[in-house]
């Protein structure tokens, strides 16, 4: 996203998904609480970047995932998931990750 006042080269869209919605044509997918898990296998393979917020969310298959930590908003984020979306994460991106996990 674009800083305050700047505007955005392209168009942005939110959508509210339902459970059996396709999926083509999205670039990033937030999916919030136990719904993660579902959205992640879904999207599985699929170059969208699945965006989480549950304390499993990495194990759930999010590439970046928020986390509250002293009382602060953070993100972690999963080597793997990228991979398997076929979408690199910058070095830049990961070393601002609480943790990063590496696929094995």
């Amino acid at each position: 996203l674009a800083a305050a006042g700047a505007r955005l080269a392209r168009p942005l869209e939110v959508r509210k998904l339902a459970a059996g919605d396709d999926l083509r044509g999205l670039h990033a997918l937030f999916a919030g609480g136990r719904s993660l898990a579902a959205w992640a296998s879904k999207a599985r393979d699929e170059p969208i970047l699945i965006v989480g917020d549950d304390d499993d969310g990495l194990a759930m298959g999010a590439a970046l995932n928020f986390v509250v930590i002293d009382q602060r908003l953070r993100f972690e984020a999963s080597r793997a998931a990228f991979d398997r979306a076929r979408l690199k994460a910058s070095a830049h991106l990961l070393a601002l990750a609480t943790r990063v996990v590496e696929p094995r």
